[in-house]
């Protein structure tokens, strides 16, 4: 009797452990998305600091914040067993929409930040309707690229520089804004050769 309880017990605990590293990628509370959504929280307070207030440091501050939690989620979904497509969705929508914001609040200092944003914006145009097709196909969305991430990170870096220095020298602002939109644009290219690369080989299979 008591062997048959301790093998019941054991068979249990495995099942416990089985479950607790499952995927979750359905599930919609997780750490990882709950830090996603404070970033979107944040975006409007980094716009409202810069444009209606003039406090050009606390809306940087307010950037690095928002990059910290960016970096938080991605090492918690990876390293704790937290990646869900929702936070595949989420994520991004958070990075888009809180670049979105710190151009829009450039953009009322800096005349080459209005290419930028067009530019962005139809990279992030262009680059949804391929994501959306790859669902159709495989039914699941894909993480991020590393092309991405390197973009994403001078952007940041770009963007939190001229908010706290806001008496940039002009050839300087410009140099950064250029690197900016090189960026993009490569990550775009790369975006772009993957899901054209993948919508023609699933044609063929």
């Amino acid at each position: 009797m008591d062997s048959k309880e301790s093998r019941n017990n054991s068979e249990l605990s495995n099942d416990e452990e089985v479950k607790s590293r499952a995927p979750v990628r359905n599930r919609v509370f997780t750490i990882p998305n709950i830090l996603s959504i404070v970033r979107l929280i944040i975006a409007p307070f980094i716009f409202y600091t810069y444009v209606c207030l003039g406090l050009y440091k606390v809306s940087a501050i307010l950037v690095i914040v928002s990059g910290l939690t960016d970096a938080a989620d991605g090492y918690i979904a990876r390293n704790y067993n937290q990646i869900s497509d929702v936070g595949k969705v989420l994520d991004p929508i958070a990075d888009k929409v809180t670049q979105v914001i710190m151009f829009a609040c450039l953009i009322t200092r800096y005349k080459l930040m209005k290419v930028l944003t067009v530019v962005l914006i139809v990279k992030e145009l262009v680059q949804a309707i391929f994501v959306f097709f790859a669902f159709k196909k495989i039914n699941r969305v894909e993480g991020s690229k590393w092309f991405g991430k390197i973009s994403t990170i001078i952007l940041y870096i770009v963007c939190i520089s001229l908010m706290i220095f806001p008496n940039m020298p002009v050839g300087l602002a410009n140099s950064l804004m250029y690197l900016c939109l090189v960026m993009i644009s490569i990550a775009f290219l790369g975006y772009l050769k993957e899901s054209l690369g993948f919508i023609f080989s699933s044609r063929k299979a």
